[in-house]
C-alpha cells in the first residue's frame, strides 16, 4: 500500500473514533465511559506518529523545535518537573507540532493534493450530518444543556458548536459562485440548515458564531458589495430566528441572555470580583482547596483571569509560567501538587489565554502567535493568495477562543481548524470559490 493512502487510512480512522466514541460511551454503551482517556490517549498517540512520518518541511521543524525549546526551557529547566511530566504534558501541545506537518504532507504535494481536498470535505459534510441525530437525541433526554455535544458526547457542547459553523462556514466558501450568488446559496441550504444542532444546547457563543457567519458568508470584493447591502435585511431576519430558536430550546438559559448583567454577574465574572480576588489569595497563602471559602463547581471564565496574578506571581513564573502537565494528571499520571493546590480554579471551563499563562507565561502567549504569524499571516508557497472571509472568520474565532474555552490543545479539533487555516491559502489561478461535490 502506498505511504500516502496508509497515512489517510489511519489518519480517518482514529478521527472518526475520537470524534463519536463519546456519543456511544454516553448513549450507547455507558460501560465505554472507562476506556475515554485510554482512547484519547491512543488519537494523540496517532497524530504524533503520523506527524513525525510526514514532516519534511523546514518551516514545520522550525516551528517544532521553538515549541519543544519553550516548553522545555519553562517545565525541566525553570520549574524543574520530571521528564515523564513533561512528555503527558506535551499532548497539550502536540496540536502545534504535529497537525501542520500530515495536513502539508498531502497540501504541499499537487499530486495528492486534490483528491486529499476531496476526501476531508466530504468527510467533514459527513461530520456535519451525523450532529443532526446526535445532538436531536441528546436534547430529548437532556434538555438544553451541556450534556448535547453531538458525536463527540457530554461536556462538548461548545467544542461541537465550534466545529459546526466554522465546517459549514468552510464548505460554503468553497462552495460559493460569485457571479450566480443567490442561486449558489440555495444550492448549498444544506450546509445552513445543518447548524440548527447549535441551538439545542446552552452554547450561548453560538449567537456569537452565527453573527460571523452571516457578516462573513459572502465573498469579499467589489463585486459582491451590493449583495451584502442587500443582504443585511436577510442576515438580520435569520440572526433574530436563530436567537429565538435558542431561547425557545432553552428556556431564556435560566436567565437573561440578552443582558449585560447576566453576563457580568455570574456567566463571566462572579458577583464579586474583587472579593473573589481577595478570597484567592487567602486561599493560595492557606494551601485551600476552594471548598471552605465556598468557591465550588465552575468558576467564571473572567473570574479565573481576574486571580490569575495569584497563579504567576514570581517574575519566573510570569515569564515562563509553572510548566506544562498541571492540566493532563490524575489518569495516567498523578496530579501536580501546583494542580491539587488550585484545582478549584484549574478545572471547568479554562480560557486558553489562561491554560497559557499558567503553565508557559508570556513565552507561551508569544508562541501562540509566533505559530498563527507563520501560517495564518505567510503564505505556505509563493505565490498563492489569501481567501480573506476564512481568513477573517478564522482569525476572529482564535481571537474568541482566548477567552472562551481551551479547545485548541486538542489535537481533533485542530486537525479541523488547521485544515480550514492552510485552505484558506490558494494558488493565484485557481479560483478560490472552486469547490468538490459534497455528496
Amino acid at each position: 500500500m502506498q505511504k500516502s493512502k496508509l497515512i489517510l487510512r489511519v489518519l480517518l480512522v482514529a478521527f472518526w473514533i475520537r470524534m463519536t466514541i463519546g456519543y456511544v460511551a454516553q448513549m450507547v454503551i455507558p460501560a465505554l465511559a472507562d476506556v475515554l482517556p485510554h482512547v484519547y490517549l491512543l488519537f494523540d498517540a496517532v497524530v504524533v506518529t503520523l506527524g513525525c512520518w510526514t514532516m519534511k518541511r523546514r518551516r514545520d521543524m522550525a516551528v517544532v523545535a521553538v515549541v519543544i525549546a519553550v516548553t522545555a526551557l519553562s517545565t525541566l529547566l525553570v520549574n524543574r518537573y520530571s521528564l515523564l511530566f513533561y512528555l503527558n504534558g506535551m499532548r497539550d501541545f502536540i496540536s502545534f507540532m504535529f497537525v501542520i506537518p500530515i495536513l502539508n504532507f498531502f497540501l504541499s504535494d499537487d499530486k495528492l493534493r486534490d483528491q486529499f481536498v476531496a476526501t476531508v470535505e466530504r468527510h467533514l459534510f459527513m461530520y456535519l450530518v451525523v450532529q443532526a441525530p446526535c445532538t436531536i437525541t441528546q436534547f430529548i433526554r437532556f434538555g438544553a444543556t451541556d450534556p448535547v455535544g453531538g458525536s463527540l458526547g457530554e461536556n462538548y457542547s461548545g467544542i461541537t458548536s465550534t466545529l459546526i459553523y466554522l465546517v459549514s462556514f468552510y464548505l460554503l466558501q468553497r462552495r460559493l459562485d460569485r457571479d450566480r450568488l443567490w442561486a449558489s446559496l440555495l444550492e448549498n441550504k444544506w450546509l445552513i440548515i445543518l447548524l440548527f444542532p447549535t441551538f439545542l444546547n446552552e452554547t450561548k457563543v453560538s449567537l456569537v458564531y452565527l453573527a460571523m457567519y452571516m457578516l462573513l458568508m459572502i465573498p469579499l470584493g467589489r463585486k459582491t458589495f451590493r449583495y451584502t447591502v442587500l443582504a443585511v435585511p436577510m442576515f438580520a431576519l435569520v440572526f433574530y430566528g436563530g436567537m429565538t430558536a435558542y431561547v425557545v430550546a432553552t428556556g431564556g438559559s435560566q436567565g437573561d441572555v440578552f443582558s449585560l448583567d447576566y453576563y457580568m454577574e455570574g456567566y463571566l465574572l462572579s458577583e464579586d470580583a474583587e472579593s473573589t480576588e481577595r478570597l484567592a489569595k487567602w486561599m493560595l497563602e492557606n494551601d485551600s482547596d476552594g471548598e471552605a471559602g465556598g468557591l465550588t463547581g465552575d468558576v467564571p471564565r473572567l473570574t479565573k483571569l481576574v486571580v490569575l496574578g495569584e497563579l504567576v506571581d514570581e517574575p519566573s513564573t510570569l515569564i515562563a509560567g509553572n510548566g506544562v502537565g498541571h492540566f493532563k494528571g490524575g489518569t495516567l499520571v498523578d496530579n501536580s501538587e501546583f494542580y491539587r493546590d488550585n484545582e478549584w480554579v484549574m478545572t471547568g471551563t479554562i480560557p486558553y489565554v489562561f491554560h497559557l499563562l499558567v503553565q508557559l507565561g508570556v513565552l507561551g502567549v508569544l508562541l501562540e502567535i509566533f505559530f498563527f504569524v507563520v501560517y495564518l499571516w505567510f503564505p505556505p508557497a509563493p505565490g498563492m493568495r489569501r481567501n480573506y472571509n476564512l481568513q477573517l472568520y478564522l482569525f476572529a474565532l482564535v481571537l474568541l477562543l482566548q477567552l472562551y474555552n481551551d479547545s485548541l490543545r486538542n489535537a481533533f479539533f485542530t486537525l479541523i481548524v488547521f485544515f480550514v487555516m492552510l485552505m484558506s491559502w490558494q494558488k493565484a489561478e485557481v479560483d478560490v470559490e472552486e469547490g468538490v461535490e459534497l455528496s
